[in-house]
């Protein structure tokens, strides 16, 4: 969950907030499988530290 997250962040970063990652990118970048960056995802998202925005690219993960 910290290498995802650590992504993210580091994404967020780069854009200065305005683009997000699709989670197909997310594994992708990371090596862990599709199911499980879902999973995490899904974690991540209760714990309110990212938001999914849907984008011209499909669903998109922000940090909050």
């Amino acid at each position: 969950m910290e290498k995802i997250l650590s992504l993210i962040t580091d994404h967020h970063t780069l854009t200065g907030g305005h683009c997000g990652l699709t989670a197909v990118k997310i594994s992708q970048r990371t090596g862990i499988d599709l199911a499980t960056v879902r999973k995490e995802l899904n974690k991540l998202y209760q714990a309110k530290e990212i938001e999914v925005r849907d984008g011209a690219q499909g669903k998109l993960v922000r940090k909050l």
